[in-house]
């Protein structure tokens, strides 16, 4: 773990985004405005994103 994290501050000289303090959407904002991409509108009620949120977690339980 340390070699990563060291190689994340020596090695990679691209741009870096902290996200400890970031929910799942506003980095998903800061990734594409740095990208320069347009994401589309998210029309889904706050239940509908908890629960693909945790379909998705689930079909990634290995």
């Amino acid at each position: 773990m340390d070699r990563c994290l060291r190689a994340f501050e020596e090695d990679i000289t691209e741009q870096n985004l902290p996200t400890d303090q970031l929910a799942i959407g506003q980095a998903a904002e800061r990734i594409a405005e740095m990208t320069g991409l347009v994401l589309s509108e998210d029309h889904r009620s706050g239940p509908r994103k908890a629960l693909d949120r945790a379909i998705l977690q689930i079909r990634h339980i290995r």
